[in-house]
Protein backbone atom coordinates (compact mmCIF):
# COMPACT_ATOMS: atom_id res chain seq x y z
CA UNK A 1 0.00 0.00 0.00
CA UNK A 2 3.05 2.39 0.84
CA UNK A 3 4.48 1.98 -2.30
CA UNK A 4 1.49 2.40 -4.22
CA UNK A 5 0.87 5.31 -2.71
CA UNK A 6 4.59 6.57 -3.35
CA UNK A 7 4.12 5.96 -7.63
CA UNK A 8 0.89 7.75 -7.15
CA UNK A 9 2.59 10.79 -5.79
CA UNK A 10 5.54 10.43 -8.32
CA UNK A 11 2.86 9.92 -11.21
CA UNK A 12 0.71 12.75 -9.76
CA UNK A 13 3.92 14.99 -9.67
CA UNK A 14 5.44 14.43 -12.66
CA UNK A 15 2.12 14.93 -14.78
CA UNK A 16 1.89 18.12 -13.48
CA UNK A 17 5.30 19.41 -14.00
CA UNK A 18 4.11 17.96 -17.52
CA UNK A 19 1.14 19.46 -17.99
CA UNK A 20 3.02 23.34 -16.62
CA UNK A 21 5.86 22.58 -18.93
CA UNK A 22 4.01 21.98 -21.63
CA UNK A 23 1.72 25.05 -21.06
CA UNK A 24 4.88 27.09 -21.14
CA UNK A 25 6.53 26.02 -24.10
CA UNK A 26 3.22 26.00 -25.99
CA UNK A 27 2.40 29.97 -25.01
CA UNK A 28 6.20 30.60 -25.31
CA UNK A 29 6.25 29.43 -28.54
CA UNK A 30 2.97 30.87 -30.10
CA UNK A 31 4.32 34.08 -28.95
CA UNK A 32 7.53 33.76 -30.38
CA UNK A 33 5.92 32.87 -34.30
CA UNK A 34 3.41 35.57 -34.32
CA UNK A 35 5.94 37.99 -33.01
CA UNK A 36 7.91 36.69 -35.96
CA UNK A 37 4.48 36.64 -38.50
CA UNK A 38 3.63 40.45 -37.04
CA UNK A 39 7.17 42.10 -37.42
CA UNK A 40 7.27 40.63 -41.19
CA UNK A 41 3.65 41.84 -41.63
CA UNK A 42 4.94 45.34 -40.63
CA UNK A 43 7.40 45.19 -42.90
CA UNK A 44 5.29 43.72 -45.61
CA UNK A 45 2.55 47.09 -45.00
CA UNK A 46 5.41 49.10 -45.64
CA UNK A 47 6.75 47.84 -48.76
CA UNK A 48 3.15 47.65 -49.72
CA UNK A 49 2.50 51.33 -49.01
CA UNK A 50 5.64 52.27 -51.32
CA UNK A 51 4.69 50.62 -54.40
CA UNK A 52 6.88 47.23 -53.12
CA UNK A 53 10.32 49.39 -52.02
CA UNK A 54 11.45 50.51 -49.40
CA UNK A 55 10.58 54.13 -48.72
CA UNK A 56 13.97 57.08 -49.64
CA UNK A 57 15.64 58.57 -46.40
CA UNK A 58 16.11 57.38 -43.06
CA UNK A 59 13.41 59.05 -40.91
CA UNK A 60 11.10 55.43 -41.95
CA UNK A 61 13.51 53.15 -40.22
CA UNK A 62 13.81 55.58 -36.67
CA UNK A 63 13.75 51.94 -34.61
CA UNK A 64 15.74 50.15 -37.14
CA UNK A 65 17.64 51.62 -39.65
CA UNK A 66 19.71 48.51 -41.34
CA UNK A 67 15.82 47.10 -42.40
CA UNK A 68 16.47 48.27 -45.52
CA UNK A 69 19.76 46.63 -45.60
CA UNK A 70 18.90 43.20 -43.97
CA UNK A 71 16.03 42.44 -45.66
CA UNK A 72 15.52 39.90 -48.78
CA UNK A 73 12.08 40.26 -50.96
CA UNK A 74 10.81 40.39 -54.16
CA UNK A 75 7.14 40.77 -55.56
CA UNK A 76 4.96 39.63 -58.20
CA UNK A 77 2.47 41.83 -60.01
CA UNK A 78 -0.21 40.32 -62.06
CA UNK A 79 -2.86 41.51 -63.94
CA UNK A 80 -6.99 41.01 -63.24
CA UNK A 81 -6.85 37.79 -65.23
CA UNK A 82 -3.68 36.27 -63.89
CA UNK A 83 -1.49 36.91 -66.48
CA UNK A 84 2.33 37.89 -65.15
CA UNK A 85 3.10 41.74 -65.80
CA UNK A 86 6.46 41.97 -64.05
CA UNK A 87 8.61 39.52 -61.06
CA UNK A 88 11.08 41.99 -59.08
CA UNK A 89 14.17 39.78 -57.78
CA UNK A 90 16.64 42.66 -57.46
CA UNK A 91 16.58 41.84 -53.61
CA UNK A 92 16.95 38.30 -53.79
CA UNK A 93 19.66 35.95 -54.95
CA UNK A 94 17.76 32.52 -53.93
CA UNK A 95 14.46 32.80 -56.45
CA UNK A 96 13.90 32.12 -59.87
CA UNK A 97 11.56 34.17 -62.00
CA UNK A 98 9.40 30.45 -62.37
CA UNK A 99 9.45 29.87 -58.37
CA UNK A 100 8.25 33.24 -57.80
CA UNK A 101 5.78 32.93 -60.46
CA UNK A 102 4.65 29.94 -59.29
CA UNK A 103 4.24 31.00 -55.53
CA UNK A 104 2.00 33.67 -56.78
CA UNK A 105 -0.70 31.26 -58.69
CA UNK A 106 -0.24 28.91 -55.41
CA UNK A 107 -1.22 32.20 -53.30
CA UNK A 108 -4.02 33.25 -55.63
CA UNK A 109 -5.15 30.01 -55.95
CA UNK A 110 -5.67 29.81 -52.29
CA UNK A 111 -7.51 32.88 -51.56
CA UNK A 112 -5.81 34.09 -48.68
CA UNK A 113 -4.17 37.57 -48.64
CA UNK A 114 -1.35 36.73 -45.65
CA UNK A 115 0.71 33.79 -44.44
CA UNK A 116 3.53 31.65 -45.09
CA UNK A 117 4.58 30.23 -48.64
CA UNK A 118 7.78 28.25 -47.65
CA UNK A 119 10.18 30.44 -45.84
CA UNK A 120 8.60 33.72 -47.26
CA UNK A 121 5.82 35.70 -45.74
CA UNK A 122 3.62 36.78 -48.47
CA UNK A 123 0.96 40.00 -48.73
CA UNK A 124 -1.41 40.56 -51.47
CA UNK A 125 -2.31 43.69 -52.43
CA UNK A 126 -4.98 44.76 -54.77
CA UNK A 127 -3.50 47.75 -57.66
CA UNK A 128 -5.01 49.41 -60.59
CA UNK A 129 -3.16 47.48 -62.79
CA UNK A 130 -4.08 43.81 -60.89
CA UNK A 131 -2.38 42.71 -57.81
CA UNK A 132 0.94 42.72 -56.40
CA UNK A 133 2.09 40.09 -54.29
CA UNK A 134 5.14 40.72 -51.75
CA UNK A 135 7.10 37.95 -50.49
CA UNK A 136 9.96 38.46 -47.56
CA UNK A 137 12.46 35.84 -46.90
CA UNK A 138 11.20 35.36 -43.09
CA UNK A 139 14.18 32.19 -43.18
CA UNK A 140 16.86 33.45 -40.14
CA UNK A 141 13.71 34.67 -37.97
CA UNK A 142 12.44 30.67 -38.69
CA UNK A 143 15.79 29.32 -37.98
CA UNK A 144 15.56 31.38 -34.62
CA UNK A 145 11.80 30.02 -33.76
CA UNK A 146 12.91 26.25 -34.56
CA UNK A 147 15.68 26.42 -32.53
CA UNK A 148 14.04 28.77 -29.42
CA UNK A 149 11.55 25.73 -29.97
CA UNK A 150 14.13 22.82 -29.36
CA UNK A 151 15.97 24.43 -26.21
CA UNK A 152 12.96 24.97 -25.25
CA UNK A 153 11.41 21.28 -25.59
CA UNK A 154 15.04 20.11 -24.90
CA UNK A 155 15.13 22.09 -21.30
CA UNK A 156 11.88 21.54 -20.79
CA UNK A 157 12.83 17.44 -21.17
CA UNK A 158 16.05 17.90 -18.46
CA UNK A 159 13.57 19.57 -16.40
CA UNK A 160 11.10 16.77 -15.94
CA UNK A 161 13.96 14.36 -15.73
CA UNK A 162 15.85 16.12 -12.70
CA UNK A 163 12.26 16.54 -10.97
CA UNK A 164 11.86 12.58 -11.80
CA UNK A 165 15.04 11.95 -9.97
CA UNK A 166 14.49 14.11 -7.41
CA UNK A 167 11.01 13.07 -6.59
CA UNK A 168 12.31 9.55 -6.35
CA UNK A 169 14.86 10.51 -4.02
CA UNK A 170 12.18 12.51 -1.37
CA UNK A 171 9.14 10.66 -1.89
CA UNK A 172 10.10 7.93 0.58
CA UNK A 173 10.93 10.82 3.09
CA UNK A 174 7.41 12.73 2.26
CA UNK A 175 5.48 9.59 3.10
CA UNK A 176 7.68 8.58 6.14
CA UNK A 177 5.35 9.89 8.58
CA UNK A 178 2.16 8.07 6.60
CA UNK A 179 4.47 5.04 6.84
CA UNK A 180 4.86 5.39 10.29
CA UNK A 181 1.62 6.26 11.32
CA UNK A 182 0.46 3.07 9.25
CA UNK A 183 3.04 0.87 11.47
CA UNK A 184 1.68 2.20 14.42
CA UNK A 185 -1.59 1.48 13.87
CA UNK A 186 -1.39 -1.82 12.43
CA UNK A 187 0.60 -2.14 16.06
CA UNK A 188 -2.05 -1.12 17.94
CA UNK A 189 -4.58 -3.19 16.04
CA UNK A 190 -2.99 -5.79 16.61
CA UNK A 191 -1.85 -5.72 20.63
CA UNK A 192 -5.91 -4.45 20.96
CA UNK A 193 -7.24 -7.88 19.21
CA UNK A 194 -8.02 -10.90 21.76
Amino acid sequence: MIQKLRKKLILVSMLSLFAVLFLIVSVSTTVSYLQMAQSADSTLNMLARNDGKFPKGREPFKRSPELPFESRFFSVRLTADGELLAANLERIAAIEQDTAVAFAEKILASGKKRGFIEIYRYSVQDTPEGTMILFLDCGRSFYNFKNFFITSVLVSILGMTVVLILIVFFSERIIRPITESYEKQKTFYHRRRP
